[in-house]
């Protein structure tokens, strides 16, 4: 068996961090519509020990699944995948204003520099 280098295994903890989180989300939904595995594995065609394992974070779900399990609740998409936790970034804004600025002056044309701030305005 091979192992995990540091960085592999940090992204493969929060690979498991995720599925826990779907899997999670899965029984939620599920339950809260008085559904047992064995119903909701025929809507995504599969076994219910297969269910199992996705509501327990043992297996995967596939995103296919998660789609018509989706539909099938009524919800979206997202409803089974954990918000962004990442920290937010730390804009210098002056920097960001000094960068637009000499980006505009580069573009040479009138028509580059008008659908720039017509971007920026949208």
């Amino acid at each position: 068996m091979t192992k995990l280098s540091t960085d592999d295994q940090s992204r493969f903890d929060k690979d498991n961090h995720i599925y826990d989180y779907v899997g999670g989300q899965m029984r939620s939904h599920r339950i809260g519509r008085g559904l047992t595995q064995a119903q909701v594995a025929k809507v995504i065609g599969i076994s219910p020990q297969q269910y199992q394992k996705y509501e327990d974070a043992q297996s995967r779900c596939s995103l296919t699944s998660l789609e018509t399990l989706a539909t099938f609740y009524g919800v979206a998409f997202t409803a089974f995948l954990p918000e962004e936790t990442s920290p937010p970034l730390m804009i210098n804004e002056a920097d960001l204003l000094a960068r637009l600025v000499s980006s505009y002056s580069l573009l040479g044309s009138a028509n580059k520099k008008l659908r720039l701030v017509q971007l920026v305005e949208a």
